[in-house]
């Protein structure tokens, strides 16, 4: 793919806006310069406006080189005239927004809620019934939560860029002020009730469509392709949560760190890793699916007695915090049952992770919210609903293997294990000498998001891994992965096997240890969950007793 760079800076986002379409063929000296004077005034170096300006002309071949370098270095260095004009321009748009009372002979400010409200709107702020606060500012297509008090900072910032010479009867913008923070009734709610409505439409993605939203543009991702554009063509509007956090500056397709820690996790399997990356895909993915929407499950691959940490699973999660909001739930305080369950989940979360979820946590519970959406409800404050179509995808990790009855909600699971690579003992930062996302340099966040989107791309292009059936899925849970391969492969060989030997056997070959009882346990599961008959001296409870040479065995009997 080729190399693609994303612009950074507001001067070369209206670079971009200038050189795109079709560049000319035929131009006059003196176009050449006035296109030359809008480079200029952008805010570029010197040496970037003129390259982009000798590249929107690159093609005109009635102006000679040279004379073609002369008259665009003349334009860009002309372009303070234009800058003059801007700044002339600006001024106009900042107006008094007072009145002026003369009646006793000296000239009293006044400033009317009514008034005040103009303003406030003039400014981009609005009422809105998803903000906690009840109010946002618009700019552009970015919404921001805000308070009264940042309306009144703004208001205060306004008035200090009127020009001194339209304040007219009054002597300075203090007087103004004074006024305003003497009357508190200003910015309370009486007065700011006033403010419209705001029912601009939420930008979302599409089904085949992906779109990350950076500082000055967004990114929109297909399975095969992907392009960078302005916010003005950007239909419907954002939160400004929702603004990508990382540093991200160019494309770069060299294996990064964190997608070496991914593929280590899954023991070096790239067909796990590819589906760890379709995984985070539909994560990031902004788009319901509403009967098909999952619940994402990361947990370790090998079961013990005690909970195991440290295999990377929050980790992997937190690349997501810096692409989409996240809410992150404790889930060992978590009740699935209260009113208050999703106190913390605002609009403009995307992703809902239950971190670290008990022993008894039960994710039947989160069923109807994810196929009808979640219910908020906020201590002393209305309860309201994150209707389907908004509500965030859900993850939840856990450090333990549960049992999920209901055939129903296990076709909304989608597993992820986690092998010990990583481990109390070896951490990922000993492996990388680095703490990931906070030691980042410019290469490892390029390196990294890039790595996010063919994540996207590949989950757009193949969706979501299949699923295991809920059987062997519930074998895997119960047992472990390791467990269940190695016993598919000693059924192949033997039909009569010792069970202490099976035993031996497994832990060196599989270097896990496991007691006699627990072994013994697996092997009954597993043979109930492949509907294998055995033989040898079972008693009505199914479970087979020694034999005459004082020994374990099972016998498979064909199941015809």
């Amino acid at each position: 793919m080729k190399s693609f760079t994303i612009p950074v800076t507001k001067g070369q986002i209206n670079a971009y806006q200038l050189i795109k379409g079709k560049r000319p063929t035929i131009s006059s000296k003196e176009n050449m310069k006035k296109v030359a004077q809008n480079f200029g005034a952008l805010g570029l170096p010197k040496w970037q406006a003129l390259s982009l300006a000798f590249n929107y002309f690159r093609n005109v071949n009635s102006v000679s080189t040279q004379e073609k370098i002369q008259v665009l270095k003349n334009g860009i260095l002309e372009h303070t005239e234009s800058n003059k004009a801007l700044i002339e321009e600006q001024d106009k748009a900042f107006k008094p927004f007072w009145k002026i009372d003369t009646k006793r002979g000296f000239a009293k400010v006044i400033v009317e809620p009514s008034d005040l409200v103009g303003l406030l709107t003039k400014l981009g702020f609005y009422k809105f019934k998803y903000a906690k606060s009840g109010y946002v500012k618009l700019e552009g297509n970015i919404i921001t939560e805000i308070d009264l008090d940042d309306m009144q900072e703004s208001v205060k910032e306004y008035l200090y860029k009127i020009p001194s010479k339209k304040l007219k009867k009054i002597k300075s913008h203090s007087e103004v002020w004074d006024f305003i923070i003497n009357r508190k009734y200003l910015f309370r709610q009486t007065t700011t009730s006033y403010l419209p409505f705001l029912n601009e439409e939420f930008h979302r993605d599409k089904k085949d469509e992906i779109n990350l939203y950076l500082e000055n543009g967004f990114l929109k991702i297909t399975h095969d392709n992907f392009l960078f554009k302005p916010y003005c063509d950007l239909q419907g509007i954002v939160w400004k949560n929702s603004i990508v956090k990382a540093p991200f500056t160019k494309l770069d397709y060299s294996l990064s760190n964190y997608e070496q820690f991914i593929l280590n996790t899954q023991n070096g399997d790239l067909e796990r890793m590819k589906n760890v990356m379709k995984i985070l895909g539909y994560l990031v993915h902004r788009y319901n699916f509403h009967d098909k929407m999952k619940i994402i499950c990361l947990t370790d691959e090998i079961i013990s007695s005690e909970a195991n940490g440290g295999t990377g699973k929050n980790l992997t999660l937190e690349l997501l915090k810096f692409i989409r909001p996240t809410v992150t739930i404790n889930g060992k305080r978590l009740n699935s049952r209260s009113q208050f369950v999703f106190q913390m989940v605002e609009d403009y979360h995307d992703v809902i992770l239950l971190n670290d979820v008990r022993r008894n946590f039960n994710v039947e519970d989160l069923y109807s919210d994810i196929s009808e959406g979640i219910e908020i409800e906020k201590k002393g404050i209305n309860a309201k609903t994150k209707e389907r179509d908004n509500t965030g995808k859900f993850v939840f990790t856990t450090n333990y293997r549960k049992l999920i009855s209901s055939g129903s909600t296990r076709r909304r699971i989608v597993n992820v294990f986690y092998s010990n690579y990583y481990n109390s003992e070896f951490t990922v930062a000993d492996e990388f000498r680095k703490m990931f996302f906070v030691d980042f340099d410019e290469k490892d966040w390029n390196q990294t998001f890039t790595f996010a989107i063919k994540c996207c791309q590949l989950y757009l292009k193949e969706g979501l891994p299949k699923s295991k059936s809920f059987i062997d899925e519930t074998l895997e849970l119960n047992t472990s992965k390791e467990f269940v391969l190695y016993m598919d492969e000693k059924l192949k060989k033997e039909t009569r096997i010792s069970r202490s030997k099976l035993r031996i056997d497994f832990q060196k070959e599989i270097e896990m240890n496991i007691s006699a009882k627990e072994f013994c346990k697996w092997t009954e599961e597993y043979f109930r969950a492949k509907n294998i008959i055995t033989k040898g001296f079972v008693n009505s409870n199914g479970k087979t007793y020694a034999s005459k040479q004082s020994y374990y065995y099972y016998e498979i009997v064909p199941n015809n």
